[in-house]
């Protein structure tokens, strides 16, 4: 990893500001490692146990949409890609709705063509990250 920030430093030393350089990048030893950790934790709380296999609208059920000829692989033995892919697809869709509901828009393009400035979008945030992340996690 450090290979790859060294080399890429270094092809962006012809720019003529630091930010050019990328040298804000900052490395992150084993921020990879981290992460495979955390898709292998959710694979095993949310999408491994067979009892959730059958919850309807379940992240399993979701998953079965989005890889419906990998059944038998995403039951058993996905592959990293596989599981990553879908939580991100998963979460991106997830927060598209809460991103709507928020805004009453329809469309996030309603919402853009509306103009809004800069202080309304953190007050959306905010209020999604309340009402739908810290919401989820003062319930138990």
């Amino acid at each position: 990893m450090q290979e790859w920030h060294d080399a890429t430093t270094e092809s962006h030393t012809i720019k003529f500001t630091p930010q050019e350089w990328l040298q804000f990048l900052v490395t992150v030893p084993g921020g990879f490692h981290i992460h495979m950790a955390c898709v292998d934790a959710i694979w095993r709380v949310y999408i491994q146990p067979k009892a959730l296999h059958e919850i309807k609208g379940g992240i399993f059920d979701q998953f079965k949409v989005l890889h419906p000829k990998d059944l038998l692989k995403l039951a058993s033995n996905p592959t990293y890609c596989m599981l990553n892919d879908g939580i991100l697809h998963l979460i991106s869709s997830h927060l598209l709705v809460c991103w709507e509901q928020a805004t009453g828009f329809a469309d996030l393009k309603d919402f853009a063509n509306s103009d809004p400035q800069w202080p309304d979008i953190v007050a959306l945030s905010e209020i999604i990250c309340h009402d739908n992340i810290m919401g989820w996690a003062s319930e138990g």
